[in-house]
């Protein structure tokens, strides 16, 4: 089985270093809960070009090589692939937002390859052939409904209270989404 990945959120816990430098570089404090660009920029705590700029920070700098992992995410992975899934992380960074998160994976001895599709870019074509992806990003997810066998959404504080539908399924942890994973082998 094919495995898409999100990055960001789903394997990377990107929150620690947004809040870091949120707080660094504008005197912001942000919450779990309302740590995406739409939120922030909704609730009046960033413009659209200071969260870009934070954004900059956190992933293109070596500072991205902080970001702890989500919790499950690494054993998981590696449970996946022992398992004889192929994973691809298909994710919306840019090229030097990649290299970093490329870097990341290497210090955890991840060698999934990773397909870049660029800020605000669709992933349909990225996940062509996928059986299944999961993205920390409902939004992201609705205009896959055509592309992929399976998709997951995982969640996280700021997506909790999103109501979801089919075809798109909720999956709390990555035990729970391994679970999936077996039951559609």
């Amino acid at each position: 089985m094919i495995i898409g990945l999100d990055f960001d959120g789903v394997i990377a816990d990107t929150f620690p270093i947004k809040a870091r430098f949120a707080k660094e570089l504008f005197g912001v404090t942000l919450n779990p809960a309302y740590s995406k660009e739409w939120h922030v920029v909704e609730k009046g705590l960033l413009t659209k070009e200071q969260y870009r700029v934070l954004a900059t920070h956190a992933y293109q700098t070596e500072a991205g090589l902080t970001m702890p992992p989500i919790e499950g995410a690494l054993a998981t992975l590696h449970k996946l692939e022992k398992s004889g899934h192929t994973l691809k992380i298909i994710t919306s960074r840019n090229e030097e937002e990649t290299r970093i998160a490329q870097l990341w994976c290497g210090q955890y001895d991840l060698t999934i390859p990773i397909t870049s599709v660029g800020y605000g870019a669709s992933k349909a074509d990225a996940l062509l052939g996928v059986t299944c992806y999961i993205d920390d990003d409902y939004e992201k997810l609705i205009p896959l409904t055509e592309t992929a066998a399976k998709l997951f959404l995982f969640s996280a504080p700021h997506n909790i209270s999103t109501s979801i539908s089919p075809p798109v399924t909720r999956t709390h942890s990555w035990t729970e989404f391994y679970e999936y994973i077996q039951k559609l082998a």
